[in-house]
């Protein structure tokens, strides 16, 4: 009985060792834990400006590019005008067909 008393003394003991380490290791990880949540929040607070410049950076590209489609619209349709004001001109007396293209 007293080697079991022993054995199950030293399990016990063993087993408390290493509860011991894995608290000590759960504390540092939540330390660590602590820490890395502190420095997202700052990256995060840093970030933020950044982020509303780019989004305001990517709505002014979207309404050059659709500024720029308008005025090329403009010029095609200022160019047509230009390709066919002979022909209007001239009226359908000369060229029937190409007056009503």
């Amino acid at each position: 009985m007293m080697v079991d008393d022993t054995r199950l003394s030293k399990k016990a003991a063993y087993i408390h060792g290493r509860l011991r380490v894995l608290d000590r290791l759960s504390d540092e990880s939540s330390k660590l834990l602590d820490v890395l949540g502190a420095t997202l929040h700052e990256l995060s607070a840093l970030t933020a400006p950044i982020h509303c410049r780019a989004t305001a950076l990517t709505q002014a590209q979207r309404n050059i590019a659709a500024a720029n489609a308008a005025v090329d619209e403009l010029l095609e349709n200022l160019d047509t005008s230009r390709r066919v004001q002979a022909t209007l001109e001239a009226g359908p007396a000369k060229d029937l067909d190409g007056f009503l293209d």
